[in-house]
């Protein structure tokens, strides 16, 4: 079996076996819809259906509401998306004069980014160590954090720091058509999992 059913409150939730292909759930599913439970000419359960974390494709999708429409035995009310583990990707090497980084996650660095490097990012960079390089994003909702920056290069936006210098806890990001930096304060509290 690849399809349990439970009952909650006045509605079906129909949970399925990640494991199963789905022509497997597709085809119980369409046995399950045949049994004289469901075959109530004057009440049709509302259903939910929790597919884990798999992701259907939209040609799925439209074979499972096309099952649905054909059987005319539940009243579809949704599926359980997978929820976004919030991750933070980890580089522990240094960059180095020369060397282009691009990233496209939320990403700590655990190494200096030495003076003449470039990191291209797109959401939001910690940096645990020091800092001499050019850090550029285009995204005007991208931030940086860090504690060490020398003579750093921060580009937002097309809006420029040059030299940025301090040795305290700072946080950048672009607000108002410039680069806002406020030292020794975090604004958020973030909370990920490494990788």
């Amino acid at each position: 079996m690849f399809i349990e059913v439970k009952g909650i409150n006045d509605a079906l939730l129909i949970k399925v076996n990640e494991a199963a292909t789905f022509d497997q759930i597709i085809d119980e599913l369409n046995m399950l819809l045949d049994q004289p439970i469901f075959k109530n000419d004057r009440y049709y359960p509302k259903a939910y259906f929790d597919f884990g974390s798999r992701i259907l494709k939209e040609n799925e999708l439209y074979c499972l509401l096309q099952l649905l429409r054909q059987k005319k035995c539940l009243l579809f009310q949704g599926l359980s998306l997978p929820l976004k583990n919030d991750s933070i990707q980890v580089i522990s090497s240094p960059i180095f004069n020369g060397e282009i980084k691009h990233v496209y996650e939320d990403t700590l660095f655990l190494s200096p980014i030495h003076s003449g490097s470039y990191i291209y990012f797109e959401r939001t960079v910690f940096f645990l160590n020091m800092v001499q390089g050019h850090i550029i994003s285009s995204n005007t909702k991208a931030r940086i954090y860090g504690q060490q920056f020398q003579n750093a290069v921060i580009m937002i936006n097309q809006s420029i720091i040059h030299n940025l210098t301090t040795s305290a806890l700072t946080s950048i990001y672009y607000k108002d058509g410039r680069i806002v930096l406020k030292e020794d304060e975090y604004e958020q509290n973030y909370r990920y999992y490494f990788r």
